[in-house]
């Protein structure tokens, strides 16, 4: 399941091209930095604590 997620946020990180190795190379390559950026941000909290933003905001 990490994976998957990984994936499908790691695809909305190439098509925006911003993040650091996901705008240039290979589709291939793209990804796995993709890939790099998601993890990195679900495994410090930053993710979760989006979401909670999100949440938040969504009850005013």
């Amino acid at each position: 399941m990490r994976e998957t997620v990984l994936l499908n946020a790691a695809a909305a990180l190439v098509a925006d091209g911003s993040q650091p190795g996901t705008g240039e190379g290979t589709l291939v390559e793209r990804l796995r930095a993709g890939m790099d950026v998601a993890a990195r941000s679900v495994d410090s909290g930053a993710a979760a604590q989006l979401l909670e933003r999100w949440v938040a905001a969504s009850r005013r």
